[in-house]
């Protein structure tokens, strides 16, 4: 199991007591479906910062039928060799963090949003689950093998300081393609993909993930969108247009892709 830090004071954590606590005092609750909350009032940017509650319930909802499991294959082809002890950092809901813990030796996940944390709390017991920020990770220095990034946001600085010597980070992004039939049904303009900035890392290499969602019922685009920010963002009789008449196949397209810290 990894070992924590206070996210106040860097001080190592004491886990296995009630509080957990530090040497300097700072105590923090263990929630009772087992997750850690090691986002202190003071470092979020927001009252409730990451996926709000709804948003959480649609990636659920969506990634529980099973569409994504390609994306997962992807993932464990990239963690070969590397996946001793894992951080899904970003984790969201945790569908990937369970559904690679199977690749790895241990995995754990932290998010910034609890509604995220408390939702993987309550489905996957057997992984430890932490609300934290990625500019601040509560972990101790070289902690992982590896650390992913899934649709995420990588914060090169510290995912570098939580990996062990040769440790990689593996980003997952989606491409231009991506959901593209949705996004010509939306928007007039469909923007080019970007490349993580990742400045002090090297590429060793990519991966594309590619494949196509048979379409069934409207109900499907429905789920599919709600966990996109292209259901708050898109206007809203394109939305009501697509979904009165849904394309019959969708295209999902990603690229997974291993860094190298050079520092």
């Amino acid at each position: 199991m990894a070992r924590f830090r206070c996210p106040i004071c860097q001080q190592a954590l004491q886990v296995d007591t009630t509080p957990v606590h530090c040497a300097n005092g700072h105590c923090f609750d263990r929630a009772k479906q087992g997750y850690l909350n090691l986002l202190p009032v003071q470092n979020k940017r927001s009252k409730n910062p990451g996926d709000s509650k709804e948003m959480v319930k649609a990636r659920r909802e969506w990634l529980s039928l099973g569409l994504y499991e390609p994306i997962v294959a992807g993932i464990a082809q990239l963690l070969d060799g590397i996946s001793a002890n894992v951080l899904d950092a970003g984790c969201g809901e945790g569908y990937y963090t369970n559904a690679l813990a199977q690749y790895c030796g241990e995995i754990c996940g932290s998010d910034i949003s609890k509604e995220a944390v408390l939702s993987a709390a309550r489905q996957y017991s057997g992984v430890e689950f932490t609300v934290a920020s990625n500019r601040d990770l509560p972990y101790q220095d070289q902690q992982f093998s590896a650390v992913l990034s899934l649709f995420g946001f990588p914060v090169e600085a510290e995912f570098s300081r939580v990996l062990q010597p040769g440790g990689r980070i593996i980003t997952v992004d989606p491409t231009r393609d991506h959901l593209i039939e949705l996004k010509e049904a939306l928007y007039t303009e469909i923007k080019a993909a970007s490349i993580p900035s990742l400045a002090n890392c090297t590429l060793e290499c990519e991966i594309p993930i590619e494949f196509e969602l048979q379409i069934d019922h409207a109900e499907m685009i429905q789920k599919l969108l709600a966990m996109t920010p292209h259901y708050y963002r898109a206007p809203k009789d394109k939305l009501a247009m697509l979904l009165d008449a849904p394309p019959r196949r969708v295209t999902v397209s990603v690229v997974g892709r291993i860094w190298s810290p050079t520092l």
